[in-house]
């Protein structure tokens, strides 16, 4: 004959019991942990957030070092950054105001050693900066603007940035460049015009991160 109608759903029946509780499983790795083996950001040529000093000016480049060598090859345009601020008024029917934006300015950037070994320290004279190919490590890199007094005219104010993801030591591994509160690399200095409060240097114990640094020229 024909199939009747569905009927309704009965209703649910109790809870069985718990199965049996199953095996631990086993524990994780211990996590790596902060490191103190990266490469850092030491000094820099200028003070942060201020005035380019005539001691500083007189190197004629902006000057980064590093406390372990980096692959020369990773330091480029791509990573060392030299930015300057720009502004252009904006008008609006009933309003007018200025607008600021930082703007790439495209200068030569070097990867050096130093004749006698690695430093963290201020001054350094300009005939100990020897510069290496792509394949060597690096213990600094300077931006020289070919035309030095045109760039950092009186007035201007400057951003440095540096990629620390993108820039790694002989084993591969990033750069620790995170600006961390009471650790810049910049500072009071004992030298006129120089900062040299190493070990006071970038970094929160995590490979990469990226260094942000400003500073201005009087006028």
């Amino acid at each position: 004959g024909i199939e009747g109608p569905r009927g309704e759903r009965g209703p649910r029946g109790p809870t069985g019991p718990a199965g049996e509780r199953g095996e631990p499983g086993r524990d994780g790795a211990d996590g790596e942990g902060l490191r103190d083996d990266l490469a850092h950001i030491c000094p820099v040529s200028w003070d942060h957030g201020q005035p380019l000093t005539e001691a500083q000016t007189r190197l004629r480049q902006l000057i980064v070092l590093f406390d372990k060598g980096v692959r020369a090859e990773d330091l480029s345009h791509r990573t060392v950054i030299l930015e300057m601020e720009k502004s252009h008024t904006v008008r609006v029917p009933g309003l007018e105001y200025a607008e600021y934006e930082w703007r790439e300015v495209r200068e030569a950037i070097v990867p050096f050693t130093l004749r006698g070994g690695p430093r963290c320290r201020f001054p350094i004279d300009p005939d100990d900066i020897i510069r290496v190919d792509r394949g060597d490590l690096a213990h600094g890199v300077a931006i020289r603007p070919k035309h030095f007094e045109d760039i950092f005219a009186p007035g201007r104010a400057f951003r440095v940035r540096l990629l620390g993801d993108f820039i790694r030591d002989n084993e591969g591994i990033s750069a620790d460049l995170d600006n961390v509160a009471g650790r810049h690399p910049m500072g009071d200095s004992p030298w006129v015009g120089f900062s040299n409060r190493f070990p006071h240097r970038t970094g929160d114990g995590v490979p990469g991160g990226e260094f942000i640094s400003w500073f201005f020229v009087d006028g």
